[in-house]
């Protein structure tokens, strides 16, 4: 019976090439390995080729013949072994004698023929091979006995275990996986379980967005009806200012003119102008200066400052006195109707979005229920340009130059932004807080330009009562910067305190005139050059008192080289040595002294006074001994103390010891 072709019960066997393509022999390793003739496996086929020819009468083809000499080869070379199947147990060889069973290999399903039956089992992998002569075998016991193979068909059980394990490695580390994504959808599952109800969030957002986008486009519009406003006030006050400063220097430029045509006919001793008309002429120039010193003098009186030297009281110092009754009726007109309209801005608009309070309400109510998108979107680098245009119009008729300007820290915007940024740090570190910044940077984006503008084309460096409301509104507002930031040199701050060196290189230049006149015509005192020569003495000296207010704002080497270099040496000193000697000489002097800071007035060396000084150091020491020569003995003593105070110990010396002024020792020998 050809095992080959058919199995036991008609089931078909596996084929012997399959058989040993499973266990990886190839036909000519077969060949050659259980051949005991020394025959190739050429001849073989040729052999078997031609026996096949032989018995079979219908000549089948060639292919055929091969496949069944190959059938009989390989029936030859199996080696039947008596084998049965032990229920519970492992299969052995010799368990069942009398009985000869061929193997073959089909999946997990071993099929085996006996002379009794068939007999099915199923197993793992059974197989035994042997030779004819019996020169090798392999022997397998399975359920875990030992087994005795050959290297190449270990080899590839052991490499087709490592393929098993590896794959089985793969298959449990995406089993781990699986497990830890499980885990984390439950993990997930259960926070979003615990998640409070998202539409409420939904809601809020929704809101804001659209309450901030409403806001926005209402002060788009309005910001141009404000910025026409701001231009209306600035050309305002700019041209009042303007009109006052023109009308005092022409005042000024004629009175000079007047005065010095009036010298050079005393000096030539001209006869007086015969015609009425240059009479009237040269009387009406006066007039008008006298009307000026009248309602100046009447000022002074009415507010308790009647102890005043001409000149230190200027036009500037009241707008009420520079401006006529008719003009100022205007300009209270014009500005009220500013005014009017400034209040009317925001009235058709409702107050969620027109009032400060109200705005920063749901910046509050963002920052308490979700600080974290409040933080990330950045709020607190908004607001303060959101809340420009509402600070531009409680400021319009804001006026820093004026006395009784009220404080920024009590104008309500400026209180409103401030609680709010009080609060937020209130929940977070002071110094990580971003809400600190939302005031600094709404008065450098807001408050300083309008400073500024001040600054460059309404300011009277002149007027001491604008200087001082100036200069303490500065102070302020550098001040908050200085201690909210805590750092110094932004743009803008730098360019205020350029604008105010700029203005007042301008005054010093345009504004500042000391008149020089012959001694015989300045020695009468009731004389009217004389007492133009005090007016702008002391108009000089008021500008001195007026420029060091700024001390400590602007940057120190400025403003030493406008007052020492350009004020003090060009004007003070000449108008100064060219005084008469006097007993009011000390006291102008001394004013000018008391004006000077005390940092200013020591030098690199024991003994002196700071190079600057000199000139005004020597004028001093001339007018002292001028004083000693009239024997004005009082103004003398006070003169050496003022050079004390300047430290120039070593002139005070030498002044003392040339006129031996004994009494005068202990004071330069031992300052005070």
């Amino acid at each position: 019976m050809p095992v080959a072709e058919e199995g036991c019960g008609g089931r078909p066997w596996p084929g012997l090439d399959s058989v040993m393509e499973m266990l990886g022999y190839r036909k000519k390793e077969a060949a050659v390995g259980l051949s005991g003739r020394g025959r190739d496996w050429g001849e073989a086929k040729a052999s078997g080729k031609a026996s096949s020819s032989e018995g079979r009468e219908e000549g089948s083809s060639e292919g055929e013949a091969v496949d069944v000499w190959e059938a009989q080869q390989m029936r030859k070379a199996l080696r039947v072994t008596e084998m049965v199947r032990v229920p519970g147990g492992p299969i052995t060889p010799h368990s069942c004698p009398g009985e000869k069973v061929v193997l073959a290999l089909a999946g997990t399903t071993l099929w085996a023929s006996r002379e009794g039956g068939e007999v099915q089992g199923t197993w793992a992998f059974l197989l035994v091979l042997g030779d004819l002569q019996g020169a090798w075998e392999r022997t397998l016991v399975l359920s875990g006995c030992s087994r005795n193979l050959t290297p190449a068909l270990m080899c590839r059980t052991v490499m087709w275990l490592a393929s098993l394990e590896g794959v089985h490695r793969s298959h449990q580390r995406e089993y781990e996986r699986f497990l830890r994504d499980r885990d984390s959808a439950k993990n997930a599952i259960a926070d979003l379980e615990k998640a409070p109800d998202p539409a409420p969030t939904y809601a809020f957002y929704r809101g804001l967005k659209a309450y901030l986008a409403a806001l926005v486009d209402c002060l788009s519009e309005k910001i141009m009806v404000i910025q026409q406003l701001e231009s209306a006030m600035h050309s305002l006050l700019q041209e009042h200012a303007a009109f006052s400063l023109k009308r005092r220097q022409a005042e000024l430029q004629e009175e000079a003119a007047h005065l010095q045509r009036l010298a050079a006919r005393k000096m030539d001793d001209a006869p007086e102008p015969s015609g009425l008309a240059e009479d009237v002429g040269a009387q009406k120039l006066p007039d008008k200066t006298a009307a000026c010193r009248v309602r100046r003098r009447q000022a002074r009186e009415s507010s308790g400052m009647s102890q005043h030297e001409e000149g230190t009281y200027s036009d500037g110092d009241d707008d009420s006195n520079s401006v006529s009754p008719s003009e100022g009726a205007d300009f209270r007109e014009r500005r009220g109707a500013i005014l009017r309209s400034c209040h009317s801005v925001f009235k058709d608009v409702n107050e969620e979005f027109s009032d400060v309070q109200k705005i920063l309400l749901k910046f509050q109510q963002w920052r308490e229920r979700f600080p974290d998108s409040y933080h990330e979107a950045y709020a607190s680098l908004c607001l303060p340009k959101l809340f420009s245009p509402f600070i531009r119009i409680q400021m319009l008729d804001w006026n820093p130059l004026k006395p009784d300007c009220v404080s920024l820290q009590h104008m309500p915007w400026f209180q409103s932004l401030e609680g709010f940024a009080n609060s937020g740090a209130a929940t977070q570190r002071e110094e990580e807080s971003p809400d600190r910044e939302i005031l600094p940077a709404a008065l450098e984006k807001t408050v300083l330009p309008h400073i500024i503008g001040f600054v460059r084309f309404l300011w009277d460096p002149v007027s001491t009562s604008q200087t001082r409301s100036l200069v303490q509104h500065c102070r302020e507002i550098l001040g908050l910067c200085a201690a909210t930031q805590g750092r110094g040199g932004h743009a803008t701050q730098q360019e205020l305190k350029d604008s105010v060196v700029s203005r007042l290189k301008k005054a010093v230049e345009e504004d500042v005139f000391i008149p020089l006149y012959p001694k015989r015509v300045v020695e009468d005192k009731a004389s009217p050059h004389a007492r133009f020569q005090e007016q702008q003495f002391w108009s000089a000296v008021k500008l001195l008192g007026n420029i060091l207010l700024w001390d400590g704002l602007v940057l120190k080497d400025a403003l030493r080289e406008l007052v020492l270099d350009k004020l003090l040496s060009r004007y003070l000193v000449i108008g100064l040595s060219n005084a008469c000697p006097g007993p009011g000489v000390a006291e102008k002097y001394r004013r000018v002294v008391e004006s000077l800071p005390k940092s200013w007035l020591s030098g690199q060396h024991a003994g002196s006074s700071v190079p600057q000084l000199s000139s005004f150091t020597n004028a001093l020491v001339r007018a002292a001994q001028q004083l000693h020569d009239s024997e004005l003995r009082s103004e003398v003593g006070e003169m050496v103390l003022l050079l004390v105070k300047m430290k120039a110990l070593t002139q005070a010396r030498a002044f003392v010891e040339r006129n031996q002024l004994d009494l005068l020792r202990s004071c330069v020998n031992e300052p005070q």
